[in-house]
């Protein structure tokens, strides 16, 4: 008697749907685009560590968005993509970085525009 593989996940984990899943790549793919801009080594489970958080978007006029959930001393860079690049990869843009306490400003509300953002050539 054969059984049947349990396909069902626990509890503690929780079911994901195709929009959460498509986040969850978009979210690697635009980290993954941020580690080789940078020269720096990408983990698939912490991403580019403690220090830099990469906000993704499929849009390139997206706002970097910030939360209180954030961390105020993370480095937050904005990464984005629209639809398919040359050879039918994706084309990313990085538009910048912010520190977490400078965008969590009020002037800001948690939603920085591209052109407050810093050029990687800016201290």
């Amino acid at each position: 008697m054969s059984r049947e593989p349990n396909l069902n996940v626990p509890p503690s984990i929780g079911r994901m749907d195709a929009q959460t899943v498509d986040e969850h790549i978009l979210v690697a793919q635009c980290e993954l685009a941020a580690a080789k801009f940078l020269n720096l080594p990408f983990d698939p489970e912490t991403g580019l560590g403690d220090l830099y958080q990469v906000k993704a978007s499929n849009r390139h006029d997206a706002l970097l968005v910030l939360t209180e959930r954030d961390d105020p001393n993370s480095i937050y860079i904005l990464v984005t993509t629209e639809g398919e690049g040359h050879e039918g990869g994706r084309a990313f843009q990085i538009h910048g970085w912010i520190y977490g306490w400078k965008g969590m400003k009020p002037e800001y509300k948690g939603r920085i525009p591209s052109a407050a953002l810093s050029e990687w050539d800016e201290s």
